[in-house]
């Protein structure tokens, strides 16, 4: 199974940030990744009057549009996927997948806290499955703090953790 890893916390704390700076620094170290952005309403990538947007209105369960270096998929679900369904789909050559959000799942988690939030709490606190922070801010809790500024010390984290005797091909 390929480790999941979801990084959540509250609206514009940097979770995005932080998860392209991972990405960006676990690929120059020779690690494939997949990202999954959890979306919490309905969305569409598919326009309407595009051909893959009429193939799914006419009752396609899967439109998919590819070119010669990219495919997407815009599958209709009964359900919502669990992480680990999506993570099933994924090809094998992937080291690791990041999600951003998922907060309520049962995977192991980092949480982003910044200064400046409203809201002091910690979305993590008393979860079983987190397992670092990153921050602003001095904390003192029972998972390894990690600086908002230092991304590197988090991929270390992350490396360690769960890449070992994993490498692209």
């Amino acid at each position: 199974m390929i480790p999941i890893v979801a990084v959540v916390g509250t609206s514009g704390c940097g979770k995005t940030t932080l998860v392209c700076c991972l990405v960006e620094e676990l690929t120059a170290r020779g690690y494939c990744l997949a990202t999954l952005k959890h979306h919490p309403g309905d969305f569409d990538i598919d326009h309407e009057g595009k051909d893959s947007f009429r193939h799914r209105e006419a009752g396609s369960r899967q439109a998919m549009i590819a070119s010669e270096n990219r495919l997407a998929i815009v599958r209709r679900l009964d359900r919502e996927m669990t992480i680990e369904e999506i993570a099933a789909t994924l090809p094998q050559d992937i080291d690791l997948l990041l999600v951003e959000g998922y907060k309520r799942a049962a995977v192991p988690k980092i949480e982003v806290w910044r200064q400046a939030q409203a809201d002091p709490t910690l979305v993590c606190s008393g979860d079983p499955h987190w397992i670092a922070l990153v921050t602003d801010f001095p904390h003192d809790v029972e998972v390894p703090v990690f600086d908002l500024n230092q991304p590197e010390q988090v991929a270390d984290f992350l490396e360690r953790r769960f890449l070992t005797n994993r490498i692209c091909s």
